[in-house]
């Protein structure tokens, strides 16, 4: 478990982070940071406590991937839509497809448009996409 401080001097606006302790250590620990970070320190200012983080780590097992593929997924969705994308320094029409629709071994050449709720995956004429057994996708 590790314990550690955020102390500031009163009147400063950032805090250093220290190792827990002692009263006596927690402050050396606090001026020896502050000399590293500031070049000074300052014996007769109040130290302030701004925040205490705890932090636990330990080890488990190695996880299996889960599968991040969709139900109804296939292995050659149709697209969409068609569009129009600038690559290359041309305009090119390229297959838009939804990555929820995509299923293990699905393979997209570009050029083409994926896109998902939080990105859009834009296939470059020349590469490929393809869709894995644990939903990555993978340009190539």
């Amino acid at each position: 478990m590790l314990r550690r401080l955020h102390l500031r001097y009163e009147g400063t606006d950032s805090a250093l982070v220290v190792d827990s302790g002692g009263r006596v250590e927690v402050q050396a620990r606090f001026e020896a940071a502050h000399r590293a970070r500031y070049g000074f320190i300052v014996p007769d200012k109040q130290l302030i406590l701004e925040a205490v983080s705890i932090e636990a780590v330990g080890h488990t097992g190695i996880a299996a991937e889960a599968s991040f593929l969709e139900a109804g997924a296939t292995a050659q969705p149709d697209p969409l839509d068609r569009v129009w994308l600038f690559s290359g320094g041309e305009w090119h029409e390229a297959p838009l497809y939804e990555r929820r629709t995509l299923g293990a071994g699905a393979s997209i050449d570009g050029p083409a448009v994926i896109v998902e709720p939080t990105s859009t995956n834009v296939v470059e004429p020349g590469w490929q996409a393809r869709m894995t057994d644990r939903g990555q996708l993978v340009l190539t």
